[in-house]
Order: structure tokens, then C-alpha cells, then sequence
């Protein structure tokens, strides 16, 4: 028991460096969900990029994406760049990196005025998935319309790497959801199947992302 509580001791010390945000400290949860933060934001080690096929980055946007990439790839800090309420662990979490274990950032060139830990927000964000030796970039997105379910993101995912996604053989879907369904189920905790088009196969097929591991059937 000794060793267990030395180490919740410790995340909970390292979790309050990063600036996490968490009230009960006796909560398993809580250790949970600063495992899973860490889990998101990676090692901080150097990394390549890769870009998923077909995504073409706005001309507007091109030199500030590849800074902040360059930054990231050499073990840059990426806790400025992401959401201001992804570091309060009482919250429900990012939806979107425990469904599709995708990462949203933000493409601000200085700091922000009203928190200057991270940098400031833009309408436009960096849609990407951090693995431990890799960032791979899956396009440059408006705020609006929202694109937090766009199915094109599982599609360029299947498309560029097939192997990050569990594909069910001859899963064609019967029931397909609109945008705001997907919303709503995923607001409450329920992973939707996706189809995607195999383009050699000239097929549709149903998935779900392999390292999404925060939302129930």
C-alpha cells in the first residue's frame, strides 16, 4: 500500500507542475485522468512528421503550421497549443482524443492575454494524432461549422494508416448518423461507428479508432 500511495504522491505532484487543474486528490479518477492527459500529450522526445493524403493546408496558415511542427518534432511543449480546458481534470475531458485520439491545437503566434500559459486562440485549428514517435497531420480546420465528428477525419486516418483504425470485415453499416447525433452521443459517453471507403476494394466498411479508450459502448 506504501508503494501505491507513493505513487499517487507523486503523479499528483507532477500534475500540479503541468498546471492541471483536479480537486479531489484522493480519487483514482483523478490519477486516471492526469495518466491520460500525459498519455495525450506524449514524451516530449523528438518525433517526424507525416501527413495524411490529400490534405492541403490553407496558404494563409502554411508558415505558422510548419513552426509550430518543428517546434513539436524536437520535444517541444505542447500544453500551450491545446484547448485551455483540457488542463481542468474535473471536466468531462477532449472528447474528441478519447473517441478518435485526436489532438486539436491552436495556431496562435504569442501568448494570450487572459492566460498566458498558453498561447492565443484562432479560429482555425491543427487537427493531428501524437504517437511516441511520430505527429501525423490530418489538416488545418475552421472552428465552424464544427468539425469535432467529421467523418473525413477517420477517412484520411484509414486512408494514410490503415493500422490505427479496427476495421469489421464486410461491416457495411445499415444506420448511418448526421453530425449533430454524433455530437450528442459522444457528449454522452457513446462511441458511433464510422464507415469508411476502401478505395481498392471500391467498398464501404465500418470502424472505430484501436487507441481511442475513453468512450463506452
Amino acid at each position: 500500500m506504501g508503494l501505491i500511495r507513493g505513487f499517487k504522491e507523486k503523479l499528483l505532484e507532477h500534475g500540479r507542475k503541468q498546471g492541471l487543474i483536479f480537486f479531489d486528490f484522493d480519487s483514482d479518477e483523478t490519477i486516471i485522468r492526469i495518466l491520460s492527459f500525459n498519455r495525450k500529450i506524449g514524451l516530449g522526445n523528438k518525433k517526424k512528421i507525416s501527413f495524411a493524403k490529400g490534405i492541403r493546408i490553407p496558404k494563409n496558415y502554411k508558415k505558422r503550421v510548419h513552426h509550430i511542427l518543428d517546434y513539436l518534432v524536437a520535444g517541444g511543449n505542447i500544453i500551450p497549443y491545446l484547448s485551455k480546458q483540457g488542463v481542468n481534470l474535473n471536466n468531462l475531458g477532449d472528447l474528441l482524443f478519447n473517441d478518435w485520439n485526436i489532438l486539436h491545437i491552436h495556431l496562435g503566434k504569442r501568448k494570450d492575454k487572459k492566460d498566458p500559459r498558453f498561447i492565443e486562440r484562432t479560429g482555425e485549428l491543427l487537427f493531428l494524432i501524437n504517437t511516441e514517435t511520430e505527429i501525423r497531420v490530418l489538416g488545418v480546420y475552421d472552428h465552424k461549422p464544427s468539425p469535432w465528428t467529421k467523418k473525413e477525419l477517420l477517412q484520411r486516418i484509414y486512408d494514410t494508416w490503415p493500422e490505427m483504425l479496427g476495421i469489421i470485415k464486410d461491416g457495411e453499416l445499415d444506420i448511418s448518423f448526421a453530425e449533430v447525433q454524433k455530437r450528442k452521443l459522444r457528449k454522452s459517453h457513446i462511441t458511433s461507428f464510422e464507415e469508411v471507403y476502401d478505395k481498392k476494394n471500391t467498398e464501404k466498411t465500418a470502424s472505430t479508432c484501436k487507441e481511442g479508450n475513453g468512450i463506452s459502448m
